[in-house]
């Protein structure tokens, strides 16, 4: 007579509890020691909101690189860094538009020409809502025009290392209708200023540090901060 096989204990668990034990483990971790083990725990997998890190060790990023990146609809938040040129393997083995879920990514450390190739596949996610794009060079037009064709962003930041330079001429560019935070480290007047004619109308906080000269007239820049303001919320601030 055949015996039944013996769960382990883990599976005796309810589902919920596993969900809240999965929900501790990092995407590899959670590949590594859960994926594939049985028909359950791959669709209890399938429902989490997994934070994806490819800032971490060699070791975790090289096994990410060199696999088919299971589990890649249940990323919701993910960090990409340049650091060891990492952003060029993750360009040359993957895509970004496969996270077809992503609602929150950063950016840190990034190359103006690797920078340049995330920002051009940003429109294919849909759901994207938070961006943060840090100690990189944000001067490209070709940056401007695509962040502010992203109409479903609430959140976006932009620390650069020199002055951020918008250019608002492109056709493409539209106000972010539902931003709700913006958040500028560097940027001249006359880039700010043409800037708070797209930020819309559901903006509720904003941060800005802006460079100046000291024969520019502090008082008629503020002036024309509120007359920019009413331009680009249909007249109220």
């Amino acid at each position: 007579v055949e015996t039944p096989p013996v769960k382990s204990m883990l599976e005796q668990l309810p589902n919920e509890l596993l969900i809240y034990v999965f929900e501790f483990l990092s995407h590899c971790d959670l590949y590594y020691t859960m994926y594939n083990l049985n028909s359950r725990l791959n669709k209890l997998c399938h429902t989490l909101k997994l934070y994806l890190d490819l800032d971490w060790t060699k070791s975790s990023f090289d096994d990410f690189c060199s696999s088919s990146r299971p589990l890649r609809s249940q990323v919701y938040s993910l960090r990409l860094s340049d650091k060891f040129d990492r952003l060029t393997f993750v360009h040359r083995f993957t895509d970004i538009s496969i996270f077809t879920n992503l609602r929150a990514l950063t950016i840190t450390d990034a190359s103006s020409e690797n920078l340049d190739k995330v920002v051009s596949k940003l429109h294919l996610l849909r759901h994207l809502f938070y961006l943060n794009i840090s100690r990189a060079v944000i001067q490209s037009i070709y940056i401007t025009t695509t962040l502010f064709s992203l109409q479903s962003l609430k959140y976006l930041i932009l620390y650069s290392v020199e002055p951020i330079v918008f250019n608002f001429s492109h056709d493409d560019i539209h106000p972010l209708t539902v931003l709700e935070y913006l958040e500028i480290n560097g940027c001249h007047v006359v880039e700010f200023l043409e800037l708070l004619k797209y930020v819309g109308p559901n903006l509720n906080r904003m941060k800005i540090r802006i460079n100046y000269t000291s024969d520019q007239n502090l008082e008629s820049i503020y002036g024309q901060i509120i007359g920019n303001l009413r331009c680009g919320n249909d007249g109220h601030v």
